[in-house]
């Protein structure tokens, strides 16, 4: 006797992301403000913020908000405020 297998859908990409990051200007002003705090502090190594800066903004920025954003979320926003402030 064989037994049979049941098929099962593999979990796509999508289905492991974390849900979109809702943002407005106070999540902006907040973020910016906790980086330019950094930066005046001298802690900006190598045109860049240090992983564990990176994570104390995330950190408060989700207490502050109430959210669960992720590093990752908070640097892709830094990139597309840098762009809209740009042009």
């Amino acid at each position: 006797m064989s037994e049979k297998t049941v098929n099962q859908p593999l979990a796509t990409k999508d289905a492991q992301k974390k849900p979109r990051a809702l943002w407005n200007d106070e999540k902006d002003g907040f973020l910016v403000t906790q980086l330019v705090k950094i930066q005046r502090k001298g802690k900006r190594a190598d045109n860049s913020f240090k992983r564990d800066d990176w994570e104390n903004i995330t950190n408060r920025l989700n207490k502050h908000f109430q959210v669960s954003y992720n590093r990752d979320q908070l640097k892709s926003r830094l990139i597309l405020v840098g762009k809209q402030l740009i042009w």
